[in-house]
């Protein structure tokens, strides 16, 4: 009945209840065990694993406390069978938020460890990795120059003595650079980011989701500090993993496809940008992620936006983008932002009556939200009109343009002031106008 309470439950918390009567188990693994100090200890450290996975914690303590008194009573200190309850111990304590009694559990199993013969095993190395966790999370130089050397003794012992365990070296060399770049060590923390990016590739699958989120971190890491070659790669790869499968984080897609935007924009190749991000939503499209698919045509539709305010992009940039805006209005049709890009991009492109009719759509709707309307849409409607040679329909937009502008809802905004400058300088010399108020 013991045995079968310990171990059968698939449910911990149903098997265990709450208000566990810690004595009570010791008492009966005694009587069921006899003076078979080992399995009593290690029966007590099994069911303490179990009440601290259901979260009793106090419960958990208070047994592998009990488990550690019996070995230490019954095989001596210098045991592994010490080495590993201390270090159950101190995940208990991590778990329970307490990392000055974790550091001094781990340490204790660290230290006896190191005395025994031959372990320098994995059970040491991820004691090792354990110990930098709560020391790194302290924050200070000492603790942290400490995590360091033990986080790369952690590598070392497990690349030497299981290097199959995959997974764990990755995630220490995660460890390793998280401890350097909080360190103030950027130049070596960026050094061994290509390590701990192999490590990962060699320990997961090229189309696992994980595996993208890793890059799409590691690229964001790379291009805070200025790395942006790096980090294009890492954005670059992370998007390839995500076109290949529908369970991805949004977070991490976006960051990737707006990061890389953001280098591309830098180095004046905004196409690619948007292409990009149409390949993204083809991607999402094509295996169904719905949300990724809004998402990425939502970039698009900001992506084009950006090349529209811009009066100094090719006509390659403008055709471009208003190619990209007709995908996201055929998903999106009634959206008006969308339409007025278009209409930007149409007077960018000289297509002077269509920038009209597709403005005037636009205008229409917003001037329901705002009397005068706004300034992307009467700005350019003026400027269109101008083109177009006609004077007094563009001097009346610009006039209204200008009332817009008193209201300090729109003033306020740079990108406004912008449009009322370009129509300013492209209409007001071919005009005479009234004085201003």
């Amino acid at each position: 009945d013991f045995l079968q309470e310990l171990f059968v439950s698939a449910d911990p918390t149903q098997a265990l209840g709450s208000g566990v009567d810690v004595e009570r188990v010791v008492a009966t693994a005694r009587e069921v065990f006899g003076n078979d100090h080992g399995t009593v200890a290690a029966t007590l450290s099994s069911r303490a694993l179990q009440l601290q996975s259901a979260g009793e914690m106090e419960a958990a303590e208070r047994l592998y406390k009990e488990a550690l008194r019996i070995w230490r009573e019954s095989v001596g200190e210098e045991n592994i069978n010490v080495v590993n309850t201390l270090r159950a111990l101190g995940v208990l304590y991590v778990s329970k938020g307490d990392n000055w009694a974790a550091e001094e559990a781990f340490r204790e199993s660290i230290r006896i460890a190191r005395a025994l013969p031959g372990q320098k095993d994995v059970t040491l190395a991820q004691t090792l990795a354990l110990l930098a966790g709560v020391l790194a999370d302290r924050g200070d130089q000492q603790k942290l120059d400490e995590a360091e050397s033990l986080l790369r003794e952690s590598l070392e012992i497990r690349k030497a003595v299981a290097p199959w365990q995959r997974v764990q070296i990755a995630r220490t060399y995660s460890a390793l650079c998280n401890v350097l770049l909080l360190a103030g060590k950027s130049e070596e923390g960026l050094a061994t980011l290509p390590e701990m990016v192999d490590a990962w590739r060699q320990a997961l699958p090229p189309e696992s989701p994980v595996l993208g989120e890793i890059m799409s971190e590691t690229g964001k890491l790379c291009f805070d500090r200025g790395d942006f070659e790096t980090a294009e790669r890492m954005f670059r790869e992370a998007l390839r993993v995500f076109g290949a499968s529908p369970d991805v984080s949004i977070l991490h897609h976006n960051r990737a496809l707006d990061s890389l935007f953001e280098i591309l924009k830098r180095r004046g190749q905004r196409t690619e940008a948007i292409q990009l991000a149409l390949q993204s939503a083809e991607s999402a499209r094509r295996i169904g992620a719905a949300a990724r698919l809004h998402s990425a045509l939502q970039m698009v539709a900001t992506f084009a936006w950006d090349v529209a305010t811009d009066p100094s992009a090719s006509a390659t940039e403008y055709q471009t983008a208003l190619d990209a805006v007709r995908i996201y209005l055929a998903e999106s049709p009634d959206d008006f932002a969308a339409i007025n890009t278009l209409g930007v991009l149409q007077y960018r492109l000289k297509r002077y009556d269509d920038a009209l009719a597709t403005l005037a759509r636009s205008d229409a709707h917003y001037s329901t939200e705002h009397e005068l309307g706004i300034p992307a849409d009467v700005a350019f409607i003026a400027m269109a009109h101008h083109q177009l040679g006609h004077t007094e329909q563009a001097r009346t937009e610009l006039m209204r343009l200008r009332r817009i502008m008193e209201d300090k809802q729109f003033s306020a905004e740079r990108e406004n002031r912008v449009f009322l400058v370009e129509a300013e300088e492209l209409i007001a010399g071919a005009l005479t106008w009234p004085a201003r108020p």
